[in-house]
C-alpha cells in the first residue's frame, strides 16, 4: 500500500523526501519528486490545497455549545460587575475593592473566554456560508 502523495503538503513533500530510504524505495522517491516539481509548477494548487486543510467546519451541535458557554461566561461577567465581586478557584470571593488585581484578572479571563467563542462562532458561520 503506497502513500497517496498528491494530498502532502509542499512541507511535507520535502519532509517526505530527506526521510524516505532512496535505495530501498527508488520509485516513491521519484513520486515524491514529481509531487514537488508539480508544486512548484502550479502556484494555484498550492494555496488550494492549504486552503481546504484550513477551513474545517464546526458542526451546529459545536456552535450550539459555544453559545451557550459564551452566555454563561457573559453571565458571570455581568454579575461579577454589577456585584462587585468575582468567584475564584475554591470557593475564594474577590471584590473589586479588596483584591482590584485578581478580580480584574478574573473579569478579564471571563470576557477573553466570552471572546474567543464569539470569534469561534462568528469564523464558523462565515465560513459555512461560503
Amino acid at each position: 500500500m503506497e502513500p497517496d502523495y498528491s494530498r502532502y503538503s509542499i512541507r511535507d513533500l520535502r519532509e517526505a523526501l530527506e526521510s524516505i530510504d532512496k535505495e530501498a524505495y527508488p520509485e516513491r522517491t521519484k513520486l515524491i519528486q514529481q509531487q514537488l516539481s508539480q508544486r512548484n509548477n502550479s502556484e494555484t494548487f498550492n494555496t488550494q490545497t492549504d486552503a481546504n486543510k484550513l477551513e474545517k467546519e464546526v458542526s451546529p451541535t459545536s456552535q450550539f455549545l459555544l453559545i451557550i458557554i459564551a452566555l454563561f461566561f457573559t453571565w458571570l461577567a455581568f454579575n461579577a460587575v454589577y456585584s462587585g465581586t468575582i468567584s475564584g478557584r475554591r470557593g475564594n470571593s474577590y471584590s473589586y475593592h479588596s483584591s482590584p488585581n485578581m478580580f480584574l484578572f478574573l473579569l478579564g479571563v471571563d470576557l477573553f473566554v466570552i471572546g474567543y467563542c464569539l470569534y469561534a462562532l462568528i469564523k464558523a458561520r462565515s465560513s459555512s456560508k461560503k
